[in-house]
């Protein structure tokens, strides 16, 4: 797969830290991610609001053993 867009490959510019990425960098890595490996439906929820809803419970659950 190509992994160069608009004059970028992602694989080899290391030098690039994420405070200095700017909002179209972020997409395009998402695009080429989205398109090389799919939906990864990493999120059980079925509606907006159960994700939000399940993203709250869990920053604020308390993990001890």
């Amino acid at each position: 797969m190509d992994q160069t867009s608009k004059g970028k490959d992602f694989g080899d510019d290391l030098s690039l830290l994420p405070s200095e990425m700017e909002e179209s960098d972020l997409k395009e890595i998402y695009r080429i991610l989205l398109e090389e490996f799919g939906p990864q439906k990493w999120w059980p929820a079925e509606t907006r609001f159960e994700v939000i809803v399940g993203a709250f419970l869990t920053q604020q659950t308390k993990w001890s053993n």
